[in-house]
């Protein structure tokens, strides 16, 4: 399920905050007469859920800009049962979040407020953004403990195979593995250990855990002097039923050829695992391949690059799977000393291609995901404040994936922004406090992320 791309928009508080998406959310209350009120976004439109204890009021509306329709044509108000318009399909669709609405069913107040136990809609439609099926649930359920139902659920179909000779396993299993693969593809982009710090000596060891609700991520590596190194970084989440998790590590070593230039070689290892709902896989693997860091004589300009090679086995529930993987990246950084400001011009250029060879009827698939960044990082040392940097940047990204013999749309493609900003309180014991805030998606259509994290950092 790609969330960017779904009709219901998901405001995503960074890899360190809170996440609204979909799935089932509970909010407690006695019956239907505890006090809800959520309103989700459809396209143009808003569907609300609201029940009011004081009132005795319950309903669940569709508002169009227009005349408002409602779950079922009825709602209660004041304890009474009030007849009003109904949900149509074609007030549905001209919200342009969905289009070819089947099965369309809805339910309105149906005997007292406190014994009623659902009022909702339901329907399968195909999602505009992705072209994939769904079937769509909102609703308030549960005459003892209410809650909120936002499902979307993707429709499994099993077509016959061209001849009438049986039936291919489910369309969404072949998608499911290729959503799998470039989610991992990009967690694997985010978490490569930066090897300009081994040149450099800027590098040290260090431990940094952030973790908040639901969410959380941890990094350890050595000392960056040292010829061996090793370096490992794990993120996880938790948001409506839906569990991820990835891991690297990575070790490697180096030989210093002169003051300017560094040649060796590394090791990677990584896991990832998504739960949701009943759909459940999970895959390791390992890369291996050189390195270079290189200086600009006389210039605080640093190249690195890395070129990996390496396999995957992946298992889920349709079957299991293993792919070769080859990931290039090169970047570039400089640093300009201006007083107590540090400015950090940065490119970086990455390129991941995956193969995934063919199990049960599931075709081969091949997965290509191009990345470049542009990037102005910065320091700033507050005089009055010894010990506290205000930190930060901008970057502009322009993203490019592309999954050969795949139905399947990426979460995003093309052009975006991205701005950080920090503050960070040096301790004497070597630790660094921090908290950092950022947002992505500046001129970006349909993708947007932004949040706020506090850590804790101890180098050594």
């Amino acid at each position: 399920m790609k969330i960017a791309s779904n009709p219901i928009k998901a405001i995503k508080l960074g890899t360190l905050g809170f996440v609204l998406s979909l799935g089932l959310l509970p909010l407690p209350s006695s019956a239907l007469d505890g006090s809800i009120f959520r309103a989700e976004a459809f396209g143009s439109c808003t569907i609300g859920m609201r029940t009011d204890p004081i009132g005795e009021t319950a309903e669940l509306y569709l508002s169009t800009g227009g005349p408002t329709q409602w779950a079922g044509g009825s709602i209660f108000f004041l304890a009474s049962t009030a007849i009003r318009t109904p949900m149509t399909v074609a007030a549905l669709e001209a919200c342009g979040a969905v289009s070819g609405i089947t099965g369309l069913a809805q339910n309105g107040a149906d005997g007292t407020f406190a014994s009623d136990d659902y009022i909702g809609v339901s329907f399968e439609a195909t999602d505009v953004g992705s072209g994939d099926r769904f079937d769509y649930e909102f609703a308030l359920a549960g005459a003892t403990a209410t809650m909120t139902v936002i499902t979307m659920t993707p429709v499994v179909v099993t077509p016959p195979t061209p001849g009438g000779g049986g039936a291919t396993p489910p369309v969404a299993t072949s998608e499911l593995a290729t959503q799998f693969q470039n989610a991992r593809a990009n967690s694997l982009l985010r978490e490569q250990p930066d090897l300009i710090g081994h040149l450099s000596g800027k590098a040290r060891g260090s431990f940094d855990a952030n973790v908040t609700r639901g969410l959380g991520s941890l990094k350890f590596s050595n000392a960056g002097e040292l010829p061996v190194w090793f370096h490992f970084s794990a993120a996880w989440s938790e948001s409506s039923g839906r569990e991820t998790t990835y891991a690297l590590g990575a070790v490697g070593a180096h030989q210093k050829i002169n003051s300017d230039l560094i040649v060796g070689g590394m090791l990677q290892f990584d896991y990832a695992e998504t739960v949701d709902g009943s759909s459940d896989i999970d895959g390791s693997g390992w890369l291996f391949g050189p390195y270079f860091v290189a200086k600009l004589p006389e210039q605080p300009l640093y190249f690195e690059g890395r070129a990996l090679y390496g396999r995957t086995s992946n298992s889920v529930s349709g079957g299991a799977f293993d792919t070769d993987r080859m990931l290039a990246q090169f970047k570039v950084t400089g640093e300009i000393d201006r007083d107590q400001t540090r400015l950090f011009p940065t490119m970086d250029v990455s390129y991941l291609v995956e193969d995934q060879d063919a199990f049960g009827t599931v075709a081969a698939q091949r997965s290509t995901i191009t990345q470049v960044e542009l990037g102005l990082g910065f320091e700033h040392s507050i005089a009055s404040q010894k010990g506290l940097t205000l930190v930060g940047g901008v970057y502009a990204v322009q993203s490019d994936t592309d999954n050969a013999n795949s139905a399947l749309s990426p979460e995003f493609d093309g052009s975006r922004g991205r701005i950080e900003l920090g503050l960070n309180r040096r301790l004497a014991n070597n630790g660094q406090l921090g908290i950092d805030g950022f947002y992505d998606g500046i001129g970006a259509d349909g993708f947007e992320s932004f949040g706020v994290s506090f850590g804790f950092d101890l180098r050594f």
